[in-house]
């Protein structure tokens, strides 16, 4: 995704003042998101993710003043596992011949800018998520940053330190690993996967403008503390490194689940389709949806996720039959 940004100021001469340097007509940012799924690329192969070297999204990039890369479901460099003490026995990219995208980014942007970059490392699984911000420091400063974990059922102060970012010379706010964590609870299973949510703020040279870039890999579910993740971000967005929640900048996976209008209502409109229409009612709809075994009582976990039009009820209004269900699935 490539933005440009418009920065407003007003300069106005004052007898005896300085007048201010002319500031840049607009603030130009690159924003590039990849889910990885621990998947790992060779050498060579950002270009097949950037675009043509004469497109669009290539030419933002080489002339921009930001470049913020955000990985997610990351196989980790093994110099920041050696780093962690987490590199015994587990994948790393290049165990397996492949080239981290951000070392990838960096080859290619060069020296003429700076870097930040913030991190989370899932315990239970070789799972990264890293933003990277490559900054021209004529323009931009950064500030403080914030890399947070999943605290469901954990006290949001138990766990947390403060310390160098991975890259720049800045502090970052963090919560620690499970391993450093001894007061940690054993129901606290989402704080080791791999859900996080990484920040960076900024100010603007010249107009003192101030914004933040926040990286998201949010939970699938509510209940597995989804809405208390993105509220925990926002409020220290705002309350620890002191911009308004009104300017920030989100990218990431926010697991968002389609509202109702959007499943099929304007293709059954356009098509004519009846098969596209929306489901009729709540049944339907949640004999739609997969659901997870944690939402079902009495379900186990060596039971699974229960499928959608796996369980039907026809005299709560659900759908006469799986095989109706299944094409109304199908049709979505």
């Amino acid at each position: 995704i490539a933005v440009t940004i418009a920065i407003t100021s007003t300069v106005t001469a004052t007898p005896g003042r300085r007048v201010l340097p002319k500031l840049p007509a607009h603030l130009r940012i690159w924003f590039g998101y990849f889910k990885e799924e621990l998947a790992c690329f060779k050498a060579g192969e950002l270009g097949a993710l950037v675009g043509e070297d004469n497109g669009s999204s290539a030419t933002l990039l080489d002339s921009a003043d930001m470049v913020v890369l955000l990985e997610l479901a990351k196989l980790p460099a093994e110099e920041q596992l050696k780093r962690l003490g987490m590199d015994s026995g587990r994948k790393t990219c290049e165990s397996f011949g492949g080239m981290p995208l951000d070392r990838q980014m960096a080859e290619r942007i060069g020296r003429d800018k700076r870097l930040v970059q913030v991190e989370q490392i899932a315990a239970d699984d070789p799972d990264q998520s890293l933003l990277s911000v490559w900054y021209d420091p004529a323009v931009v400063s950064p500030g403080s940053a914030l890399a947070q974990r999943n605290t469901l059922r954990v006290h949001p102060r138990t766990c947390w330190a403060v310390g160098p970012a991975l890259a720049g010379s800045i502090n970052m706010s963090y919560d620690l690993p499970p391993s450093r964590c001894p007061h940690l609870s054993p129901s606290a299973l989402q704080y080791q996967s791999s859900k996080a949510c990484l920040a960076t703020s900024w100010t603007v040279h010249g107009t003192g403008e101030r914004f933040a870039v926040l990286g998201l890999n949010l939970p699938p579910y509510y209940f597995r503390g989804k809405n208390a993740m993105l509220q925990r971000a926002i409020d220290d967005v705002e309350g620890e490194l002191g911009v308004s929640r009104g300017k920030i900048f989100i990218l990431g996976d926010m697991n968002t689940r389609l509202l109702e209008d959007a499943l099929g209502t304007l293709a059954s409109k356009s098509t004519g389709d009846d098969d596209c229409a929306a489901a009729s009612g709540f049944q339907q709809q949640a004999e739609l949806a997969e659901k997870s075994w944690e939402m079902i009582p009495g379900r186990s976990k060596t039971e699974g996720d229960l499928d959608p039009c796996q369980v039907i009820n026809a005299s709560l209004k659900g759908f006469a039959s799986a095989t109706l269900c299944k094409k109304a699935l199908a049709a979505q």
